[in-house]
């Protein structure tokens, strides 16, 4: 997680958060903070990526995974209240064993395990740093 911190101190801010809650973006906002929300739509969030110049993070976790938990209450929960990250990236999660759809690039619904198989996630809790041309920035597990 150190280099997840390591990560945001390095990274300079470009950008605010979206405003508003578009339903299609995944973007809730719940005042002047963009809350985490599953993947829903690929194209609408890298959309948001190049316009903002903003990166994403993928935070693939599971219903049974006690260290997802873990991670989510001790880092992303803090991440989206502190407005030092706030505009800095967009966070997402994917349920893998949820079964949940989200439209891809192909512009084609898919289902998480198909995301986390084409992105060759092997365990959780996982988290991707995409940057906004799509290119994998890194990622932790």
């Amino acid at each position: 997680m150190l280099l997840m911190t390591a990560f945001f101190i390095a990274t300079p801010v470009y950008a605010t958060a979206p405003n508003g809650a578009d339903p299609d973006s995944g973007v809730e906002m719940v005042g002047n903070v963009a809350y985490v929300d599953h993947l829903t739509n690929l194209p609408a969030d890298f959309a948001v990526m190049r316009e903002k110049k903003i990166p994403m993070m993928i935070f693939f976790h599971a219903s049974y995974c006690g260290y997802c938990v873990q991670v989510d209450n001790q880092f992303l929960i803090p991440m989206r209240l502190d407005p030092e990250f706030k505009g800095r990236l967009l966070i997402r999660r994917v349920l893998v064993d949820g079964d949940t759809k989200y439209i891809g690039l192909d512009g084609k619904k898919h289902d998480y395990p198909h995301l986390a198989n084409k992105l060759e996630v092997r365990g959780v809790p996982y988290i991707l740093f995409l940057a906004p041309d799509g290119s994998r920035i890194t990622s932790i597990q």
